[in-house]
């Protein structure tokens, strides 16, 4: 008897851990279709920088399985859903290794979409609150309309531009960096200087700095003895105090 008891329970662990293989079977299926379903359904989106051109996610062309030509910035799709912080960060990533990570020192990533007049800026505190998805809907709907009204001229897909401004931490301190010196009010030119009009940030320095939003990096490169040079460093997003004593 003892031994017809020991094979019952054998039977019944051994029948135990057989749908516990099938149900392990069953949610990766689920997934994998989640995440085929989810590549489908992804539709074209350009994003342009500068002279170039990307898909930010790989899509299937109808009719084709190419990506016409295009880099894929995103591999993973199911970013879409996620928040817009994390998407920012991801296309960071993507920008720094692509091109010169130099580049986009100190500077704040703006994802512009014009159809839609709105612009993603990378430092927003409201990015965590939506996701990308959330766009593209509002893009589908409209464009549905527009094309249920016989609109003209309308976008064959979602485009996106990439531009590039100081963050607002290092243009901050770069300003506290001119209340250290002589500078005044006329010394704020670092958006529209040029070689022909340079800007001296500090009357003691010995050779002029020319402060040009797009090659900002360089400048602070070939002048290390400035102050101004500091912003690049790792504390970035540390806000520097005021000597209101020393001014």
């Amino acid at each position: 008897m003892g031994q017809v008891e020991e094979d019952t329970d054998e039977e019944d662990l051994l029948g135990y851990e057989e749908t516990f293989d099938e149900e392990a079977v069953d949610d990766d299926a689920i997934r994998d279709a989640a995440s085929s379903l989810l590549m489908e359904v992804t539709s074209k989106i350009l994003v342009h920088y500068k002279d170039d051109s990307f898909l930010l996610f790989k899509y299937e062309k109808e009719g084709s399985n190419e990506d016409e030509g295009y880099t894929v910035m995103l591999e993973d799709p199911k970013l879409s859903n996620t928040p817009c912080n994390t998407l920012m960060s991801q296309i960071r990533s993507f920008l720094e290794r692509h091109y010169n990570k130099l580049m986009f020192n100190s500077k704040e990533i703006l994802l512009d979409i014009p159809v839609l007049d709105i612009t993603i800026n990378e430092d927003n505190i409201y990015n965590n609150q939506i996701s990308f998805a959330d766009i593209q809907t509002i893009f589908k709907i409209l464009k549905e309309r527009s094309e249920n009204n016989h609109e003209m001229e309308l976008p064959e897909c979602l485009e996106a531009t990439i531009t590039l401004k100081p963050r607002f931490v290092s243009r901050y301190n770069a300003l506290v960096e001119l209340t250290e010196s002589s500078a005044t009010l006329s010394n704020i030119k670092p958006f529209s200087n040029n070689e022909d009009n340079p800007v001296i940030l500090d009357d003691t320095a010995s050779e002029v700095i020319v402060m040009e939003l797009d090659e900002n990096e360089h400048a602070k490169a070939k002048n290390t003895e400035s102050k101004i040079s500091n912003i690049d460093s790792e504390s970035d997003d540390e806000i520097l105090e005021i000597d209101v004593a020393g001014k």
